[in-house]
């Protein structure tokens, strides 16, 4: 049996929208909308945590219309209030600030993960064998990993690339 994901091709579109998304300052504010990316975390951190909006709310010592304001990004909260939500979450705050000038990689969403390892496989990844270089402005790796398919008969494998890089062909000499 062959399995074959199911391929979305969006139309172009000429929209002036489209070309404001392309931009460095659009860019920017996105990654920089805290609110955003606080009111996501908690967000999908309590719906994994299958806690309701009024339990966070006992636990982290608030009520549960801030909790409603927090996850809608409507809530300008202090590090106070965010450190008893991530403890109440029993959860783990990682930070990076990096220079504006540095390359912008996506933000990684712990939940995007959770997602692609229930869904395309039915084990944890192996590392099969990773390839590192660097040249002035960047740092690059391929990594190759493999685990069981849900699917009997087709092998699940993928190489990540990070930054999309690929390594220069390779010399036959």
């Amino acid at each position: 049996m062959q399995y074959c994901p199911e391929e979305v091709v969006s139309r172009p579109s000429n929209s002036l929208i489209k070309e404001a998304y392309q931009t460095e300052e659009f860019k920017n504010a996105a990654m920089n909308d805290l609110r955003h990316h606080v009111a996501r975390n908690i967000l999908y951190l309590r719906r994994y945590r299958r806690m309701s909006q009024a339990a966070l709310a006992r636990a982290a010592e608030t009520s549960q219309p801030a909790i409603a304001r927090i996850e809608t990004a409507q809530e300008n909260i202090t590090l106070d209030t965010f450190e008893r939500l991530i403890v109440a979450l029993k959860g783990r705050c990682i930070l990076a600030v990096p220079p504006a000038e540095i390359a912008r990689s996506a933000p990684h969403c712990w939940w995007e993960t959770l997602k692609q390892n229930t869904s395309a496989g039915t084990g944890a990844w192996t590392v099969m064998g990773s390839v590192t270089w660097r040249n002035d402005l960047t740092e690059c790796a391929i990594v190759g990993l493999k685990r069981q398919s849900k699917h009997p008969g087709v092998a699940t494998a993928t190489t990540l690339l990070y930054p999309a890089k690929m390594l220069p062909p390779a010399s036959t000499t």
